[in-house]
């Protein structure tokens, strides 16, 4: 070796003197394909077990909390002691750690009766869950009671809330396709296709389209408000056979600036009859009736319908039976159809169309 070689060693030796010692590498931990092939070969990764309680004499729900946000499967465990114990235990889930607590669904989620240790594994779909002790009786010395310990786990069953593995969580990209349940109330749970709801144009707010914006009117008419209508009809006389003078009852106008007045005939005896009036009789405050229009001598030969319009501005056509008459229609009228020495019946009845 060289005189040059053996200076370089040396300062080798003492660079090296130098420098801070190394900890270990420390071992390479599980990629997140060895994990996921863990699961998918039944060794489930599981957390930290709680004690939602300890020795519990009374009836209560947990005041701890079990997250599974990251776990989908719940091993309890339950040690039981004292004199003829007896208790039943639920669990119940909740998305937010202090939120609202629900019974979760599901045969085995509630134990009854317990009365000895006891151990059972159950899916757990909601991002929290405590346990409910009810029911409990027996004679509990100190030490005694109800301990129950919660293990969280993924396992086979419902899809955890955020499922991590390795503290990664698995992210989809536009390549894949993952499938989705629905699970609709009303319906049996699992791949339930929706009901797609078509357009419904008919009236009225059972109309399932769009937001509804519903606004109404009233008006007042000297004692109580009335809703604001549009046209509508009413029976005035219904279908009867007649041979003398028939009233309707008292009808009520509510916001109609008019009306057609329709006699439908469906029999008629022989000789062809004839009405004689159709009035339109408008009621005074004092209670009595005054005629406002008569349409006179009404020949009906035979079956058919005759019309009749009382509103303001109606034109006079061939399609009316009578001349229109040129008025409006106060609150309260009747309609009044007056037979003459008929001797023979005519079947008939009597519309009004309110008309705005």
């Amino acid at each position: 070796m060289s005189v040059t070689e053996s200076i370089a060693n040396i300062a080798d030796c003492i660079a090296e003197s130098f420098k801070e010692p190394q900890e270990p590498a420390a071992p390479a931990g599980p990629t997140v394909e060895e994990l996921l092939a863990e699961i998918a070969q039944g060794r489930a990764l599981k957390g930290d077990p709680v004690r939602v309680f300890s020795a519990q004499q009374s009836n209560a729900l947990s005041d701890k909390a079990v997250d599974f946000r990251n776990f989908n499967m719940a091993h309890v465990e339950m040690i039981v002691s004292g004199t003829t114990p007896s208790a039943t235990i639920s669990l119940e889930g909740g998305a937010e750690e202090g939120g609202n607590y629900l019974a979760l669904p599901g045969s085995n989620i509630s134990q009854t009766a317990v009365a000895a240790n006891l151990a059972f594994d159950v899916p757990v779909g909601s991002a929290w869950l405590k346990v409910r002790i009810a029911s409990i009786s027996g004679t509990f010395g100190a030490g005694q009671g109800y301990t129950v310990i919660v293990t969280p786990y993924v396992g086979a069953g419902p899809e955890p809330m955020n499922v991590e593995i390795g503290g990664i969580a698995p992210q989809l990209d536009d390549t894949d396709k993952p499938a989705v349940s629905l699970y609709l109330k009303g319906t049996v749970a699992g791949d339930t296709p929706p009901e797609g709801q078509g357009w419904n144009l008919g009236n009225g707010q059972g109309n399932r389209m769009g937001v509804v914006s519903l606004a109404t009117q009233w008006r007042y008419n000297g004692n109580s408000h009335d809703k604001v209508y549009n046209n509508y009809d009413v029976v005035a006389l219904t279908s009867a056979a007649r041979t003398g003078d028939a009233y309707s009852a008292e009808l009520t106008n509510f916001n109609a600036r008019g009306l057609i007045l329709m006699i439908e005939c469906t029999a008629v005896g022989a000789p062809a009859g004839n009405i004689d009036q159709l009035k339109i009789q408008f009621k005074t405050v004092s209670g009595a009736w005054q005629t406002v229009h008569a349409w006179g001598t009404i020949g009906l030969n035979a079956a058919g319908v005759k019309s009749f319009v009382i509103y303001p501005g109606a034109a006079s056509t061939s399609s009316w039976s009578g001349s229109p008459v040129q008025s409006i229609v106060p609150r309260s009228f009747r309609i009044a159809v007056i037979h003459t020495n008929q001797a023979d019946s005519i079947t008939y009845s009597v519309n009004v169309g309110f008309i705005i």
